[in-house]
């Protein structure tokens, strides 16, 4: 791109030209930042995606399962009759009773116990983790699965004197010319 006015014989012509300057660039802009914002819309649903991914496999993990995708179904050529399913030996991960699985637990339903920060205690959610700690250097938060973890961690925490309260002082000043 030229200046527009290393040609021009009126100021109206100047003008004229940059004018048709700006609107190339704000066209340059306009294009590239939807690709921008489309890349960063596709960079976040594979972060969450991965996220997601990730909690299941911990989850399955948790359970006692270490793939997805295996399956104990064994299909024979020439085999008749209606398939009966997957096979499920009674030692198998899958043959417990409901009542000794870990479920997976959704991030907003996760407890916190915050050993060093602004207001240390038990949070549920993440939400009220990053105003906690935010800006404090050496916070001490640990993520559990249910309240009673995340209470007797914070008992424990508190019986061991580890528990911090950190109140950080916020002090403005006006600086003028004369201000030394």
């Amino acid at each position: 791109m030229s200046l527009p006015c290393t040609q021009c014989t009126s100021n109206k012509e100047v003008l004229e030209r940059t004018i048709d300057a700006l609107n190339v660039a704000y066209s340059m802009f306009f294009f590239f930042s939807k690709a921008m914002r489309e890349y960063s819309e596709a960079f976040i649903e594979n972060q969450l995606l991965l996220a997601t991914t990730e909690a299941l496999e911990s989850a399955l993990e948790d359970q006692g399962l270490s793939e997805v995708g295996q399956s104990s179904v064994t299909t024979l050529t020439g085999a008749s009759g209606p398939d009966q399913g997957p096979a499920i030996e009674e030692d198998s991960p899958v043959a417990k009773p409901q009542s000794e699985y870990h479920p997976f637990v959704a991030a907003e339903d996760r407890w916190y116990a915050v050993l060093v920060g602004r207001v240390p205690g038990v949070y549920r959610g993440s939400h009220h983790i990053g105003p906690n700690v935010n800006g404090i250097s050496g916070f001490v938060v640990n993520r559990y699965k249910s309240e009673q973890e995340a209470q007797s961690a914070y008992d424990a925490g508190l019986d061991a004197g580890h528990v911090v309260e950190v109140i950080m002082v916020e002090t403005r000043r006006v600086i003028t010319r004369s201000t030394p």
